[in-house]
């Protein structure tokens, strides 16, 4: 079923990302998902599990975001190095 939830996953992923949250990874949301929707377990019926899953709002997946800045944090410095492009330098 990993593969199913996968594909779920991915589609509400890029409905999310093409729209509104260019930023966030697939890993901060399937995390979110799993942190959020199913912290206790997964669904047993690929119905519930694709509900829970087109259920998810903007705002769920931003307040789970900010709620961890560690993660905030890795997209801020994403999003620099790719402003900064060519002329990024590791420092040393």
């Amino acid at each position: 079923m990993d593969k199913e939830i996968n594909f779920l996953l991915h589609i509400k992923y890029n409905s999310l990302t093409r729209n509104q949250l260019h930023y966030l990874s697939f890993q901060q949301f399937k995390k979110m998902v799993y942190n959020s929707k199913w912290m206790l377990a997964v669904p047993d019926h690929i119905s519930k599990i694709a509900s829970d899953i087109n259920s998810i709002t903007v705002d769920e997946v931003i307040d789970y975001v900010v709620g961890n800045g560690d993660k905030l944090q890795d997209s801020i410095d994403k999003m620099s190095k790719e402003f900064e492009g060519e002329n990024y330098e590791e420092k040393c």
